[in-house]
């Protein structure tokens, strides 16, 4: 074997998928002129999956891709797992599959392509979802015309009951160690960075299957991402703590000042949240935090935490300032206003010069992708007269290497323009 080959594979297409997160690769795939396998559920039931609203063209769309050079297979017939049987390829202890009788097994395949070419699509290439199938599925996918499986061996293609079945070693970039065949499966759905509906979907996923196993349950977020630089759904999260009875803990760092009181505050959720922590050296200009908490909570944290037991209390000074600028915090509402000018600009310009960011906030993320190139673009920056500190992996995930712009209400149009024309230089220039 002297050739080195990578199968692209991206899982869990379906008209109830995430959009957003799939038209991010898309996207990507089309800019390197790259044409994946992509595995359609041809009904799916599987209620992870159930992530936006149907859509009624999602056929049509299919279509499209195929003419763009993708490749259909069928995955699965509706990812519902329902045996707990390993499969050929000792992969997980779940499968659609594995461990059903033939008939039961070509009935589904049957059924499944049934569908596919109901809506005009074709396709002899079979993903098995959770990577799991047993004999069976091999003679019920022949039987059924199909003459390929990508849930196979080693680095090999091997030949099974007629199915050729190819290598599929991995989730996500494979670790290549020698020549072969390796396939890198991906699930976009699983892209979430800013796109934080399907992040809250898992958490009631999560709550559902623990609630009833712990007795405390504590859910931590920020208000506005730090590292993002979008808001978190605070009223979401409220109603899933009445829900499912869970503590809640609340960080207001990046919103105390800049909105007011805070975010908790404005949507007058305080009463409902736990722990309302708000660090006081951003937008309060000062150092330390306050909890706003009940009362027994207050007398256990000053009694048991010995992070606060053994530190040294603020300066009476810092006390002071805090207190000064809690009441005038209605004092700076054009200050307020002149930032959210700014901020809505600044987006505005990034999107007119093709600059992505998923950030609606004064903290703007701008992801560049590996370390060394966002160290070349910082310091090309620094020449001019720019100082921006990158963000690298393994602070953030490999690939997401990014500049965090946080904005404040004396910056000039004229600067914010000159800065991203700059930017943009480097971003189209710097490999």
């Amino acid at each position: 074997m002297n050739k080195l080959n990578i199968l692209i594979r991206f899982d869990d297409i379906c008209p109830t998928m995430d959009y957003s997160q799939f038209k991010k690769a898309t996207d990507l795939l089309d800019k390197y002129n790259v044409h994946p396998l992509i595995g359609v559920i041809p009904e799916c039931q599987d209620e992870e999956l159930l992530i936006e609203e149907y859509h009624s063209d999602f056929w049509n769309y299919i279509k499209e891709l195929e003419k763009k050079g993708y490749k259909i297979a069928m995955h699965g017939f509706n990812h519902v797992y329902d045996t707990k049987t390993r499969g050929n390829i000792n992969c997980g202890f779940k499968s659609e599959f594995a461990g059903h009788s033939f008939i039961k097994q070509y009935e589904k395949i049957k059924k499944g392509k049934e569908i596919l070419e109901f809506h005009n699509v074709y396709t002899d290439v079979f993903f098995a979802p959770s990577h799991s199938y047993d004999d069976n599925t091999l003679r019920a996918l022949s039987k059924c015309g199909f003459k390929y499986i990508s849930d196979g061996y080693s680095k090999k293609i091997i030949r099974r009951y007629g199915i050729k079945c190819v290598p599929c070693r991995t989730t996500g970039v494979p670790k290549i160690k020698n020549k072969g065949n390796y396939t890198a499966v991906f699930h976009a759905h699983e892209w979430v960075r800013s796109d934080k509906a399907h992040a809250y979907n898992e958490l009631e996923n999560l709550l559902k299957k623990y609630r009833e196993k712990y007795e405390d349950i504590l859910v931590i977020s920020e208000t506005i991402y730090s590292m993002d630089g979008d808001i978190a759904d605070v009223e979401r999260l409220v109603e899933l703590k009445k829900k499912y009875n869970f503590s809640l803990m609340i960080d207001e760092a990046h919103s105390y000042g800049v909105y007011g009181y805070g975010i908790a505050h404005n949507l007058n959720l305080v009463e409902d949240i736990d722990f309302l922590v708000i660090p006081l050296g951003k937008g309060g200009g000062s150092v330390g935090a306050m909890v706003i908490c009940e009362n027994y909570i207050k007398e256990y944290i000053v009694n048991k935490s010995r992070k606060f037991i053994f530190s040294t209390a603020l300066p009476p000074v810092n006390s002071l300032w805090n207190l000064f600028i809690l009441n005038k915090m209605g004092e700076f509402d054009e200050k307020r206003g002149k930032l959210e000018f700014i901020k809505n600009y600044t987006l505005k310009l990034l999107k007119e010069n093709g600059i992505e960011t998923d950030s609606t906030t004064h903290i703007i993320s701008i992801i560049i992708g590996n370390n060394s190139r966002i160290e070349k673009i910082a310091e090309n920056m620094r020449i001019k007269g720019y100082l921006l500190y990158p963000v690298k992996e393994p602070t953030v995930p490999k690939g997401t290497a990014r500049f965090r712009i946080g904005l404040n209400p004396n910056i000039s149009i004229d600067e914010l323009e000159t800065f991203v024309k700059e930017l943009k230089y480097e971003i189209d220039t710097v490999f």
